[in-house]
C-alpha cells in the first residue's frame, strides 16, 4: 500500500497535458503564421500584377499622347531610389548590407532582370502588340519559373503543377491565336512579340532571385534599391538614344503636367517593385509565375475593353479562364500543402515530446521505487535483528 502512489506515478498523466499544450500551441502558431505567409505572398503578387498592368498601360498611353515615356519611366524609377536612401539615412535600424559575393550577385541579378521584364512588355506594346496579348505572351516564365524552382530550390513539381503549366500554355494558345495554328492573314509583329518573350524571362530570373533572397534573409529593400537604380540608368539612356525631339519639347512647353505623370508613375513603380519583391520572397518560384501571369492577362485585357473599346473573342475568354484556374489550382495546392505540412510536424513533435516526458518520468519513478523497497528491506532486516 505505501508502494501504491509510487506505481501510479509511472503514468504521470495529469504532467502531459501542460506540456503536449504548450508544443501544440507553438506548432500551432507556426501553422497560423505559415498558412498566413503562403496567401499573403499570393495576395502581394495579385497587387504586383495590378500595378504592373496599370505601369505598363499608362506608357502606352503616355507615348500615344506624345510625351517621353521612357524618360519618365527613368525619371520615376530615380525617384524611387532616392525615397530609399532617403529612408535608409532615417532609420533607426537600417538593414545591413550582404557582404557575401554570392548575395551581391543575386542582388545584381534581381535589378538586371526587371530591366527585362518591365521593358520588354513596354517595347511589345510599343511594336503594336495589344497589351493582353503581350501579357499573354509572358506566361512562357511558369514552365520556366518551374523548372528554376526545381532546380535551386528543390521545389516539388507535382501533378497539379503539370496540370496549371499545361492549362496555362492552352490558355496563351486560346488568347495568342497565332496564324500557324488558326489560319488567316499574317499579320503579326513578330518582333513585339519577341519582347513579350523577354520580359516573361525576365520576369521569371526576379522571382527566381528575390526567392533566393529571401532565403537568406536579405531585405527586400536591397532589393527595389537594384531593380530602381538599374532601372533608372536603363530607361534614361534609351530615352535619350531613341526618343524625339518633339516629345522633349512638350515636357518644356508643360512642365507642371509632366511633373504629375512623373510622380504619379513614381508612385506606380514603387508599389509594383515593393510588392513583387515581398510576394516573391515568401511565395514559392513555381506559384509566383502562375499567380502573376494568370492576372496580368485577365488585368490587362480588362483594361484593353474599357480604355480602347476592343472586344474580347470568345476564345480569348476560354483562354483567360483557363489561366486564372491554373493559378488557383496552384495556389490552393501550395496553401494546403505547408499546412499538412506543418500539421505533420505537429503530431510528431507531440509525440516525441509525450514520448520524452513519459520515459523521463517512469525513470525518476523507478529510481524512487527501488529506494523505497531498499528501505523496507532494510527496516525488516533490522527488526529481524
Amino acid at each position: 500500500q505505501g508502494m501504491r502512489p509510487t506505481y501510479l506515478s509511472l503514468f504521470p498523466v495529469t504532467t502531459w497535458p501542460s506540456k503536449l499544450a504548450s508544443t501544440g500551441c507553438g506548432m500551432s502558431i507556426r501553422i497560423a503564421e505559415a498558412s498566413q505567409n503562403a496567401v499573403l505572398g499570393i495576395a502581394l503578387q495579385i497587387s504586383a500584377s495590378a500595378t504592373f498592368v496599370a505601369t505598363v498601360v499608362l506608357s502606352e498611353l503616355l507615348e500615344e499622347g506624345g510625351w517621353p515615356s521612357q524618360a519618365f519611366l527613368g525619371s520615376a524609377f530615380f525617384i524611387f531610389s532616392i525615397v530609399l536612401l532617403v529612408r535608409r539615412l532615417v532609420s533607426s535600424d537600417p538593414p545591413a548590407w550582404p557582404k557575401q559575393r554570392s548575395q551581391l550577385f543575386w542582388l545584381f541579378f534581381r535589378g538586371h532582370s526587371s530591366l527585362f521584364s518591365l521593358g520588354g512588355s513596354v517595347w511589345a506594346v510599343m511594336a503594336g502588340v495589344p497589351v493582353g496579348d503581350v501579357l499573354s505572351i509572358t506566361s512562357i516564365n511558369v514552365i520556366a519559373a518551374a523548372i528554376l524552382g526545381r532546380w535551386f530550390f528543390k521545389e516539388e513539381l507535382s501533378c497539379l503543377h503539370v496540370l496549371a503549366v499545361v492549362a496555362t500554355l492552352a490558355g496563351v494558345v486560346l488568347v495568342t491565336r497565332p496564324q500557324f495554328i488558326f489560319g488567316g492573314v499574317d499579320e503579326t509583329p513578330y518582333l513585339g512579340y519577341f519582347f513579350a518573350a523577354i520580359s516573361g524571362l525576365g520576369l521569371t530570373g526576379i522571382i527566381i532571385s528575390c526567392r533566393k533572397l529571401g532565403l537568406w534573409r536579405v531585405s527586400t529593400w536591397h532589393s527595389n534599391l537594384s531593380a530602381g537604380c538599374q532601372r533608372s540608368v536603363f530607361f534614361w539612356i534609351l530615352a535619350l538614344a531613341m526618343g524625339n525631339s518633339a516629345s522633349f519639347q512638350k515636357v518644356l512647353e508643360m512642365p507642371i503636367e509632366a511633373a504629375c505623370w512623373v510622380m504619379l508613375l513614381s508612385l506606380m513603380v514603387m508599389s509594383q517593385t515593393a510588392l513583387l519583391s515581398s510576394g516573391s520572397a515568401i511565395c514559392p518560384a513555381n506559384v509566383s509565375a502562375v499567380v502573376l501571369t494568370a492576372f496580368d492577362i485577365a488585368l490587362s485585357y480588362t483594361a484593353q475593353v474599357c480604355i480602347h473599346g476592343t472586344l474580347v473573342q470568345p476564345l480569348t475568354i476560354l483562354g483567360a479562364l483557363l489561366l486564372l484556374v491554373s493559378a488557383l489550382l496552384t495556389a490552393w495546392k501550395t496553401v494546403s500543402k505547408e499546412s499538412l505540412k506543418l500539421q505533420g510536424a505537429e503530431f510528431a513533435a507531440r509525440s516525441e515530446e509525450a514520448s520524452d516526458s513519459h520515459d523521463v518520468t517512469k525513470n525518476e519513478n523507478q529510481e524512487d521505487a527501488k529506494t523505497e523497497i531498499e528501505g523496507v528491506a532494510s527496516a525488516c532486516h533490522e527488526d529481524c535483528c
